[in-house]
């Protein structure tokens, strides 16, 4: 049995105690139920092998338990991730289901955050959130399946869509909140879990301006108007103005920012070229879990020399510090 889970250290002493003894509370008290079940059940196959060995069989030697995280964000003041739960106790093949881990120090102590706290009361969000995951599936499910019949019938299936939201399993960032379905729940288990991504541009008008994710509604902002700099729409296009905003963005901690900020240093486009500079915001990106960053990150590598890879990682570390601080103070 293992279990893997992540740790706040960027944080007061107080603050860092409680959130981290919030997260072992909830991963390890889950290991401990799933230690106290093959406990029981082996115990119970090992006297059934007494009596009847065709029915019960060897395999609870072979029995395991193991959990992984996705994670979403890991802040002083919040944490947001997703554990997968894989078990295997006999039978054709093990299974895994999702339970999430999101927590939020406010007044002094740590308070679990429901999905209802990211969202304005006052809009109905509900609705269109069943509709973004319902077509996030849809997308997902078209990648997996080529059967265009059984598509079909799933996409008129209306009623499968209502309240997908409710008692499942989610992790929020800056790119947006995470839905994670277990085999079974959406389709057969041939087809796996979802792990479906409803966007934070698609829902950033539905959310509270003054909850959890207020920091990501900022940044995100700051990056779109990075974009239109950028692109000319809208505006008289400046590239100069467009690296502004894109490092206003970054500097929260915004992904899509940071991978801009590495393409815009490698290209040359409102800045000069310079590869340490670009390294050093792709790795930021990929830190955070951006895969884009992490390829062209090491991409760019294959152009540089040790000194300009070990100087890129002191940047990048001193970038993050900054973030960090960037952070502490916007609480």
């Amino acid at each position: 049995m293992a279990a893997t889970y992540p740790q706040v250290v960027c944080a007061g002493v107080a603050q860092k105690m409680a959130l981290n003894a919030a997260i072992e509370h909830k991963v390890l008290g889950k290991l401990g139920d799933c230690r106290d079940f093959v406990i029981e059940e082996s115990c119970r196959s090992m006297e059934g092998m007494k009596t009847d060995p065709s029915k019960y069989g060897h395999s609870y030697r072979e029995w395991r338990y193991e959990s992984t995280y996705q994670l979403g964000h890991i802040e002083p003041d919040s944490v947001s991730f997703c554990v997968k739960e894989y078990s295997y106790t006999g039978g054709a093949h093990g299974n895994w289901n999702f339970y999430p881990v999101n927590f939020l120090w406010s007044g002094g102590g740590v308070k679990e955050t429901p999905l209802e706290a990211l969202f304005d009361q006052s809009k109905q969000w509900r609705e269109c959130l069943d509709e973004l995951i319902w077509a996030g599936f849809l997308d997902l499910l078209s990648e997996r399946s080529d059967n265009e019949e059984y598509l079909r019938k799933v996409r008129k299936d209306a009623e499968a869509k209502k309240d997908m939201h409710k008692e499942t399993p989610f992790a929020y960032s800056a790119e947006g909140v995470t839905f994670f379905f277990d085999p079974y729940r959406l389709s057969s288990f041939s087809m796996g879990d979802f792990c479906i991504l409803v966007p934070l541009n698609k829902i950033d008008k539905l959310l509270d301006q003054n909850g959890p994710m207020k920091r990501y509604l900022v940044s995100r902002a700051q990056f779109n108007l990075g974009l239109m700099y950028g692109s000319g729409e809208g505006v008289l296009k400046d590239d100069k103005e467009a690296v502004k905003w894109y490092r206003k963005a970054a500097n929260q901690g915004l992904a899509d920012a940071q991978f801009m900020l590495g393409s815009i240093h490698h290209d040359g486009v409102g800045v000069l070229k310079d590869y340490v500079a670009a390294y050093a915001w792709y790795s930021l990106s990929a830190f955070i879990g951006d895969e884009d960053g992490k390829e062209n990150r090491d991409k760019l590598a294959e152009k540089m020399t040790p000194e300009q890879i070990a100087e890129a990682q002191e940047l990048s570390k001193e970038l993050l510090k900054q973030i960090e601080e960037n952070k502490k103070k916007a609480k």
